[in-house]
């Protein structure tokens, strides 16, 4: 249950960044937002992969995840 709730979170996290990064508003350079909605793409079905059991493993969502956190400091 508690992974099923971080996978949701997850998505709906990635779905509002997304929404942000890809408004005419957003002032980070357009290259540095394509490369942030690509890598939110890429999350969301890394997630879906994991909640549909087609993966059992949430190592590289997780080191993905950091690294952009990381990045955005």
């Amino acid at each position: 249950r508690e992974a099923a709730e971080a996978l949701l979170f997850l998505r709906r996290l990635w779905t509002t960044l997304i929404e942000d990064l890809a408004s005419p508003e957003n002032e980070l350079p357009q290259a540095q937002r394509a490369d942030l909605i690509s890598s939110g793409l890429w999350v969301m079905r890394e997630a879906d992969d994991i909640r549909l059991e087609k993966s059992t493993s949430f190592k590289d969502l997780i080191e993905v995840c950091a690294a952009i956190s990381e990045g955005l400091k």
